[in-house]
């Protein structure tokens, strides 16, 4: 459990392939090779000195150690040197930002996978070949949802997030300060706004200023003029206590990350608007937590992970941006005059095709089927080029590319394809 399970997709995706029914332990009779990184999880531990467990020392000492070392292993790995690992998948939902890239954080693991298929939050265009797979979720919301499905919910639509963002999603995350002072006093709509600052100083000035020239500052404002100035001074001392840090880990950071999985998990809509990317973890973990998604731009519903395997339009709102920005007070009196049977009917689906979208959720073999489909069908052939390349001009096994057209969709029936993890010292 962490407050960043967004970036912890490989995790719910190596359990869901260790007893996943195409697994096989005998490397000779796989035909797809799984690689797990686990690249946030080291980076993020480091050095650990005072590790008990027993492990070679060089693997304790960082995480570039450990990522010359894994560069090390598959070289030396007769079914890598086949064709340069084109058969090889591995994911991350680390994000990406200017000053820090996959390819450099796994230097120099990543020169070893450039012919392999990488499960990432975007497919991005560049070397090698990558698929979308969903963010890891909210551990909260899955598990309050996993618990009683059926639950009541008490709440008709919530959003946890900031106003304020840059790029994508700037516009629609402003407009919905909008939504605040049309739903003054009803109690079942949770529209909670976090504000952004690097670090406590930033916070403390904050406090002696009016949010000045920033969409929580015009939300504000906004609720003020439909009510009163001590209602907005209370509506900001409220944001304030929903602060986003660069302390990833704080006790404040736990508990914004319960209550908005809860929350979440006590919703019948959950607002989906683009951030600072289209898509983010939001989406995924309104799905985990049984919410049905409002998403306000038609953009996310083509970037979200397995949208050509997976009808997110049975179960999701979606709303044009330009439709919200025209009217977005409009938005929540259209959630409230949904029919009950519509809504419960989009419940179903929602509930029907959550095990096909998130790794992290019980009976997730269905999501991880459709990255392994996806990886087959979409990155496979262009990988094994990729391998034939990296060999110069000697032959690489084309059956191994060729077989990678069948579709797995019907997993583990005649499927023609089989993977193949490492075992684990229980599995052995």
């Amino acid at each position: 459990m962490s407050t960043q399970s967004e970036k912890l997709a490989e995790v719910g995706l190596r359990h869901q392939l260790a007893i996943h029914p195409l697994r096989v332990l005998n490397p000779i009779k796989a035909n797809i090779f799984y690689v797990p990184v686990y690249e946030f999880v080291s980076i993020t531990l480091g050095s650990m000195p005072t590790c008990s467990r027993q492990v070679p020392p060089q693997l304790l000492s960082s995480h570039s150690s450990r990522m010359v070392h894994a560069a090390a292993a598959l070289r030396n790995s007769s079914h890598w040197q086949r064709c340069f690992g084109c058969d090889h998948i591995f994911a991350s939902s680390f994000t990406d930002s200017p000053k820090s890239r996959i390819q450099s954080r796994m230097q120099p693991l990543s020169e070893v996978l450039k012919c392999a298929t990488a499960g990432r939050y975007k497919a991005r265009s560049g070397g090698g070949c990558q698929t979308e797979v969903p963010y890891g979720t909210n551990y909260h919301g899955v598990q309050r949802y996993e618990a009683a499905p059926e639950a009541d919910r008490p709440l008709l639509v919530s959003f946890f997030g900031s106003l304020d963002v840059c790029c994508s999603g700037a516009g629609i995350r402003c407009a919905m300060g909008d939504i605040l002072a049309t739903v003054l006093g009803q109690t079942d709509v949770l529209i909670l706004p976090s504000v952004r600052f690097s670090n406590m100083t930033d916070i403390f000035a904050s406090q002696r200023r009016t949010f000045a020239n920033t969409c929580s500052g015009r939300a504000l404002r906004m609720i003020e003029r439909a009510s009163n100035a001590s209602h907005a001074a209370e509506m900001r001392r409220v944001w304030l206590g929903s602060v986003a840090t660069a302390s990833e880990h704080s006790e404040s950071q736990i508990l914004v990350s319960q209550r908005a999985g809860y929350s979440m998990a006590r919703s019948i809509f959950c607002l989906i608007p683009p951030g600072d990317n289209f898509i983010s973890s939001r989406l995924y973990s309104a799905i985990g937590a049984g919410c049905l998604p409002v998403i306000l731009h038609t953009t996310i519903l083509h970037a979200a992970a397995f949208s050509s395997l997976v009808n997110y339009t049975a179960f999701a709102v979606i709303v044009p941006a330009d439709a919200f920005l025209r009217d977005p007070g409009s938005l929540v009196p259209m959630l409230r005059s949904m029919p009950a049977p519509e809504v419960r009917q989009r419940q179903r689906a929602l509930a029907a095709a959550r095990p096909h979208l998130l790794f992290d959720v019980m009976n997730g073999t269905a999501a991880a089927a459709h990255f392994l489909e996806m990886a087959v069908t979409r990155c496979f052939p262009q990988m094994g080029n990729c391998g034939m390349r990296q060999r110069g001009n000697g032959i690489v096994h084309n059956t191994r590319v060729t077989t990678h057209n069948t579709r797995i969709n019907k997993v583990g029936t005649n499927a023609g394809l089989s993977l193949y993890q490492p075992p684990t010292k229980r599995a052995a």
